[in-house]
């Protein structure tokens, strides 16, 4: 192989080798155009979540809101009612508990004084 033969490979060579670089910068162009848009979509789906999560906490808010209020103004006044029945309801229960014990003994003694009464008689 001359010189000239050297030359024309390596000219042969170097062409291809720009060639495929040619085609590389080409494919990495591509691949830097896909990512700006991955990062374009990324980013609006970045703001479709952040509005969702705000729309969401908004609602919760509001719904926590209405449940304390029902809680607040139905169902509260409600139970306090319900435990005044039962808690009168046991005092009284209580205080007739000692009332219903000295009946009995009452009746008791009565039993007692009529038994005596229709003996004696």
């Amino acid at each position: 192989m001359n010189d000239h033969d050297l030359m024309e490979a390596m000219f042969e060579a170097i062409t291809g080798l720009k060639v495929e670089i040619t085609d590389m910068k080409a494919d990495i162009t591509g691949i830097k155009t896909d990512m700006a848009g991955m990062k374009t979509d990324m980013a609006d789906m970045k703001a479709e979540l952040k509005a969702d999560i705000t729309n969401l906490r908004t609602e919760l808010k509001s719904d926590i809101q209405k449940i304390n209020i029902q809680l607040e103004n139905d169902v509260i006044p409600r139970l306090n009612t319900i435990e005044e029945c039962y808690t009168d309801t046991y005092k009284r229960y209580v205080a007739e508990t000692d009332d219903i014990q000295q009946l009995k003994t009452d009746v008791s003694l009565l039993k007692a004084a009529v038994s005596r009464l229709y003996q004696s008689a």
